[in-house]
């Protein structure tokens, strides 16, 4: 049986911080008794929830306050009648209030709350762990644990706590994983984003206790190579603006290409790791109009369209999204709904086989022009389009060529059709009084003999490979958030809370994340109740695979009217 003699030494290094935005507690939880106790919760842990017993007992550590909370250790508290629920008989709970008096007769380590682990639905307190906590548990710096283990390893677990005289039972604000391998590897990321943050701290108080007298003295000569170099770009791009103006006008009149001009919402697609980033100007004149809206169709293949209706807040705030593609041909075309306006946008994404990506402006060039039948008749020739084309140069002589394929970009806009007069009246050749003849010459050679020529090689027929069928994934188990009486007398206004959750190929959600800003109470409620939903897993040609989805939670003033959908 655990104790506080036996407790090792942990290092302060091996702590795992629980809290969260807005927390009034922070737990230090140390590692070691994570790994002691996730094996004493596993002994009774069965293949099936049924034949699973629960388990429980004190912790122990520190609390100076609650903002200063530290688990060492564990004392499990055995019961005179075993039941797959872990509730205290009378005599079982003087066994508390005797282990409680031990340690607090021994300097150091004091009982600071009650743990127990469960197989039941979700993480939150029952009436009889409220009542447990009520009677021997009160202190403001008590707290309790449940561990909800999985049958093959470390499962999740939370924390609750007291708040102003109030225990927040309906559920944890930050469950996390009862896995040592994985505290470890948030305790080094946290470690780690706190040393940047104290190197930018020192940085700044460096930057603020440096003499006046020495910034005062290097302003005037800034200020002179500023101004040099201000002087300098500018004459550079004056010259290159010059030098294209002057090159482009006598092409344009030889050629007679129409210039292109810029997109009015600004398209782009830019290749991130195997996905497509779309993106477009939020700061756009027919983005700008109030009330305007977006429909974003997506052309992959041979696949159905897919529409994704966009709003005002997305069209102004977000101004991308990403794309896994399933084709090497994807069209993109935004449609933006302003005021009585309408102005619609494509961009065509090719997949190639070129080296590197770089942006390159070229005009589709002019097709072939018809001369005029009759004198002064204006024949117009055959409308083109033009085209931004981004192309992929040729590498580098220093560098290799790779085989590695890319993706081109082409967006589509029309052009004006292309027209020329024609000059000159068209006449027949003047008649000859006598047929020309040419005079003699040298006997021609004889001709070579025939060189017979290969029929060129059948090539096979290339396989065409199926289309792509995706289905996404169906809620088929929806879980409501939970909110206490003070969480719900903090709610002043109606909110809504988007939580992204990740679902894995057999439908559980592997990861949920609050994508949106709102209190830590409606952020936490929302987060526990999307890690709890079930799907019906995306397939892609009839193999379920991962996906993700957008949950909404609506928090309405009064309780009843709160929904996920």
């Amino acid at each position: 049986m655990p104790s506080t003699a036996a407790a090792p030494q942990t290092p302060a290094s091996d702590t795992y911080l629980w809290s969260f935005p807005g927390s009034p507690v922070r737990i230090h939880l140390h590692v070691s008794c994570v790994e002691r106790l996730l094996a004493e919760v596993l002994k009774t842990t069965g293949g099936t929830p049924d034949q699973s017993t629960e388990s429980g007992g004190i912790l122990i550590g520190r609390a100076e306050s609650p903002e200063k909370i530290e688990v060492v250790d564990f004392l499990p508290i055995s019961r005179d009648e075993p039941s797959p629920r872990y509730v205290l008989s009378p005599d079982d709970c003087r066994r508390v209030e005797q282990a409680k008096a031990a340690l607090a007769a021994k300097e150091g380590l004091v009982a600071i709350g009650y743990y127990r682990s469960s197989f039941r639905d979700g993480l939150r307190l029952e009436p009889e762990d409220i009542a447990l906590l009520e009677k021997h548990f009160p202190n403001p710096s008590n707290i309790a644990l449940l561990i909800q283990p999985e049958k093959t390893g470390p499962g999740t677990a939370g924390f609750f706590f007291w708040d102003n005289g109030v225990l927040e039972s309906g559920f944890s604000f930050n469950e996390f994983p009862f896995d040592p391998a994985q505290l470890r590897l948030e305790m080094e990321q946290q470690r780690s984003a706190a040393l940047e943050a104290s190197a930018a701290r020192r940085r700044a108080s460096e930057r603020k206790t440096a003499p006046s007298l020495k910034r005062k003295n290097l302003i005037l000569p800034l200020r002179i190579a500023l101004s040099a170099l201000i002087v300098c770009l500018l004459g550079a791009v004056g010259y290159f603006v010059w030098n294209n103006r002057s090159r482009a006008e006598p092409a344009g009149r030889a050629g007679g290409e129409a210039a292109i001009s810029t997109t009015p919402l600004g398209l782009r697609v830019q290749t991130q790791s195997e996905d497509l980033r779309l993106s477009w100007n939020r700061s756009a004149p027919a983005l700008q109009q109030n009330g305007v809206s977006g429909v974003l169709t997506i052309l992959d293949g041979d696949l159905p369209p897919r529409e994704i209706r966009l709003g005002q807040e997305e069209l102004r705030t977000t101004g991308s999204i990403v794309y896994s593609p399933l084709s090497r041909t994807i069209q993109f075309r935004l449609e933006a709904l302003g005021a009585g306006e309408k102005i619609t946008e494509s961009v065509l994404a090719i997949k190639g086989s070129r080296t590197a990506y770089s942006s390159v402006l070229r005009e589709t060039p002019p097709g072939p022009l018809s001369s005029a039948p009759v004198a002064g008749q204006t024949a117009p020739a055959p409308p083109r389009a033009a085209a931004r084309v981004f192309e992929f140069p040729q590498s580098s002589p220093e560098q290799e060529p790779s085989n590695e394929e890319s993706w081109r970009q082409i967006t589509l806009e029309s052009a004006p059709a292309i027209t020329r007069t024609s000059q000159v009246p068209a006449s027949p050749p003047p008649a000859l009084s006598e047929p020309f003849k040419l005079p003699p010459g040298p006997k021609p050679p004889d001709p070579a003999p025939a060189i017979r020529q290969q029929p060129p090689p059948v090539r096979a027929p290339q396989e065409t490979k199926p289309p792509h069928v995706y289905a996404g994934p169906k809620s088929i188990a929806q879980v409501q958030p939970v909110l206490s009486r003070q969480a719900w007398a903090s709610i002043i206004r109606n909110t809504a809370v988007k939580v992204r959750v990740a679902i894995g190929a057999d439908g559980k959600v592997t990861q949920a994340e609050a994508v949106s800003k709102a209190s830590p109470y409606l952020t936490g409620a929302a987060v526990t109740a999307a890690r709890q939903w079930r799907f019906e897993p995306a397939t892609l040609n009839g193999q379920r695979v991962e996906s993700e989805m957008m949950l909404t939670f609506n928090f309405t003033v009064n309780p009843i009217d709160s929904v996920g959908r």
